[in-house]
This record gives structure tokens, sequence and C-alpha cells, in this order.
């Protein structure tokens, strides 16, 4: 198929989504496209954040962690009064690798792992979003998995992130943290 202005000029707009106000912010966009990019989104996210970072990744592995320094980075804005909050899919993690018990033993030890940093860690049900939210004044949304993408090898993919700072934000954050919280295993 080839695709021209006519192509786009044919297909039907769900009326319902071209006309919600949330689809039109008024504020500023900005794209991440590299692993570097997003390590240092995510580096930034944690030495930055003045009151509270939640963060979304359907997976959680230990490499990833460490090689970001994310303990030490969760640990030092839990020292500056930072509320640090984590949502992982249990069901992923505990499968990431192997479906045995040496998956699930690894999963609870980085789980206590970023615990003992200071952060409060959730384990949810089918949760395959990949976000941070950095006080009410940013989130980061896209495919970048941020506590377990390969940071290096034959893994490393094209990943694509989006940031957005504007006055729906605080808005967005409330009703995300109310969904993530109804998906937490054992609620």
């Amino acid at each position: 198929m080839t695709l021209s202005p006519d192509t786009f000029a044919q297909i039907e707009v769900d009326q319902r989504w071209a006309s919600r106000r949330e689809l039109q912010p008024d504020g500023q966009f900005s794209t991440i496209r590299t692993l570097e990019g997003h390590r240092q989104a995510l580096r930034e996210a944690l030495e930055n954040a003045q009151q509270d970072v939640i963060i979304v990744s359907p997976w959680i592995t230990r490499l990833a962690i460490e090689q970001d320094g994310v303990l030490s980075l969760l640990a030092q804005a839990a020292e500056r009064g930072v509320t640090c909050t984590i949502f992982y899919d249990k069901a992923l993690s505990e499968k990431a690798q192997y479906a045995d018990e040496v998956a699930r033993n690894q999963s609870r030890e980085v789980v206590a792992g970023l615990q003992a940093a200071g952060a409060k860690v959730y384990p949810l049900h089918n949760v395959h979003a990949k976000e941070i939210f950095v006080d009410e004044r940013y989130p980061l949304m896209g495919s970048f998995n941020w506590l377990s993408v390969s940071r290096q090898g034959k893994w490393v993919r094209h990943e694509i992130s989006t940031r957005y700072e504007g006055p729906l934000v605080g808005k967005e954050k409330e009703t995300e943290l109310k969904v993530l919280m109804s998906l937490v295993v054992g609620q």
C-alpha cells in the first residue's frame, strides 16, 4: 500500500475522540528516541523530583537496575524527602527469564532491594504501561521498559517515549494512580 495525503483523507475519525480536550492540550511535548536519552531521563527524574516520582515498568530486572544505579538514585531521592513509588507486573517479572522458582526468587530480591532503597513497590495484575510521573510537572510515556530494558547487546531495541509539560499533568497523574492502585495484587 502506498501512503499519500489522500490515504489519510479516507480514514474515518471517531468524533468522540477528536473532540476530547485531553487530546488537544496546551503544553509542550518532547520525544526521547535513544537508549542513552531514556537512561538520562530516568536519572533526571529521580535526581530532580521534589515531591514524588511514580515509575511504572511491567518488568523489573536486577541487571537494568544495577546498570543505571537505580538503588542509589532512589535512596538519594528518599533522603531528600521524595516519595518514590514503583509499580510492576508481578506475573511478568516473575517469568521474565524462567517460569520457575529462580525467577520468582530474583523478582523478590529485586523488590526487596528497591524497598530497602526507600521505594514503595506495588505488584500489579496485567500492566504493560511504561510511565514515569515526576511531581506534577511531567510524565514520560512510551515503549521503554524503565526498570528492565536491555542496556547493551543484541536485545537493545528502538524505543520512543514522550514527555509532556502542561496543565493536564496533575489530572492525568491522579487518574492513572487510581487505575494503578485498582490493579494492585491482593486488592
